[in-house]
């Protein structure tokens, strides 16, 4: 009897094995399944805090906080200064810039005189061309003349002059020419020397004449030329041009009309 009363034993606790872990079984299903419910349930979402750094456990590394970016200023650049030779040298290779010209004409010019020995007398007419020019004598120009500021540059110029005061031979003529020696004898040759007092009269003409307006012209358009060349410079922004006050004669020396007017 004793000895049949094992099996009975063993059975008996299997059973109650097999029934502890269909229960704890049960137990992880129903906790799963509750679990998943909770997920959509908006009133525990007040049970979960989330962890912020200030509550996170000791030991668990958090990231820096985030920093303000500041950019690196760009450095400003100091322009290189223009050198007063870089504005000096091209006025300086102008020389003289003739900026101006104009065609003078004397339409008639008289002349008379006396056949000599033979009674009567002879006369002419002349009309004459002269081509006559105008600049600025850039090589008056110094260094002390170019002010320099930054980028800007400030020049003071000559006046203008006036320089050729060439005739024009192509053009000019003799005209209602009464130069007969007398009857069968043709003409004086120069029509004794009438042509050549025109001539003579025709250059005193041009050194008196008002050359007003081409000094004007002159003037203007060689600050636009002289400008132009100080824009060439490198770093140049601003040119001023200024007229300079010293008094020069108005024929400029070593021109055709400077020698007419001696």
């Amino acid at each position: 009897m004793e000895h049949r009363r094992y099996p009975t034993f063993f059975l008996s606790c299997s059973l109650g094995i097999l029934v502890g872990l269909m229960l704890i079984g049960v137990g992880i299903i129903g906790y799963l399944l509750f679990a998943m419910d909770g997920d959509d349930d908006p009133s525990r979402e007040s049970l979960i805090t989330p962890a912020t750094p200030s509550r996170m456990p000791l030991g668990v590394p958090s990231l820096p906080p985030t920093g303000t970016f500041t950019p690196t200023p760009t450095p400003t650049l100091t322009p290189t200064p223009i050198p007063p030779q870089a504005i000096f040298g091209p006025i300086q290779r102008q020389a003289w810039l003739e900026t101006a010209r104009e065609q003078v004409v004397f339409p008639e010019l008289f002349a008379d005189g006396d056949r000599g020995v033979v009674p009567g007398g002879i006369s002419l007419k002349y009309k004459a061309y002269f081509d006559v020019t105008a600049g600025v004598d850039l090589t008056l120009v110094t260094l002390d003349d170019i002010q320099i500021e930054g980028s800007t540059v400030t020049i003071t110029i000559p006046q203008a002059q006036v320089r050729e005061c060439i005739i024009n031979l192509e053009k000019s003529e003799f005209y209602d020419r009464n130069c007969s020696r007398g009857p069968g004898l043709g003409d004086w040759p120069g029509c004794r020397g009438l042509e050549e007092e025109l001539v003579r009269k025709a250059q005193d003409r041009i050194v008196s004449y008002d050359y007003a307006n081409l000094v004007n012209k002159a003037y203007s358009q060689a600050a636009t030329v002289i400008e132009s060349l100080i824009y060439n410079v490198s770093g140049v922004d601003t040119v001023n041009i200024r007229l300079s006050e010293e008094e020069l004669p108005l024929y400029s020396v070593g021109g055709t009309c400077s020698i007419l007017a001696e």
